[in-house]
């Protein structure tokens, strides 16, 4: 939680930053304590329908925590149960950390991190309200998507309304929001297709260079591996 704090940090300072790039403006950059204190109250809203959880980000790692001390007393109870000698309980144990329990804990800390980056964004945009005007809802379009992100791609929220979908939307969700300022419909700048990042949307006038380089060094997407820590 303490990364993670550090994390909303400088991801509202970058976003501030980018955002206005667009525009040669300096932008507010929340404090350290502002952000701090949105994150203490900031609720996260997982699943559709009536398989809801909300909560703010200690209430679900209270879960997971309660979660994991009453598997451990089951697992006990189980073989003691059975007959199982302390070693086969313990090695029982061992198994379901590197299986079930390591899925979870992963799961959670992925949602958690864009949980704080998207909420500190959040806090950046409210800090500059009067010219940031809409949150556009970006998806990252792979075989993972969910058809509900999937669905929202695209779909934009003025700043001020209240009924925009809080991210994330679900247990490891990667949708985010970019901001646009006041005179913008969609996002401005890079074109980036999705692919190995040589192939670039029709309506992009030209495909996008980094500025003040020579035009031979073209900002190259690449995959990223799903290995990579």
């Amino acid at each position: 939680t303490k990364e993670l704090e550090g994390l909303a940090v400088y991801e509202a300072d970058y976003y501030a930053n980018l955002v206005g790039g667009y525009a040669d403006l300096v932008l507010e950059h929340p404090s350290a304590r502002n952000i701090a204190d949105y994150m203490r109250s900031a609720l996260m809203v997982l699943g559709e329908g009536e398989r809801v959880k909300v909560g703010a980000w200690a209430d679900f790692v209270q879960q997971n925590t309660d979660g994991l001390a009453q598997q451990y007393n089951n697992l006990v109870k189980a073989g003691y149960a059975r007959g199982a000698s302390v070693g086969q309980i313990r090695r029982t144990i061992q198994m379901y950390n590197q299986g079930l329990a390591k899925q979870q804990v992963t799961a959670l800390a992925r949602t958690g991190a864009q949980h704080y980056a998207n909420s500190a964004r959040e806090a950046m945009a409210q800090d500059n309200a009067d010219i940031i005007k809409k949150r556009y809802f970006l998806s990252v379009l792979d075989n993972r998507t969910t058809i509900g992100c999937r669905a929202l791609h695209g779909k934009t929220w003025d700043i001020d309304d209240d009924k925009y979908v809080r991210l994330p939307r679900h247990i490891s969700c990667r949708s985010s929001y970019l901001f646009l300022l006041e005179g913008q419909d969609r996002p401005e700048g890079r074109q980036i297709a999705i692919g190995s990042g040589k192939d670039y949307p029709k309506d992009a006038d030209k495909k996008p260079t980094y500025k003040g380089r020579k035009s031979k060094d073209i900002f190259d997407i690449e995959r990223v591996n799903a290995g990579t820590t």
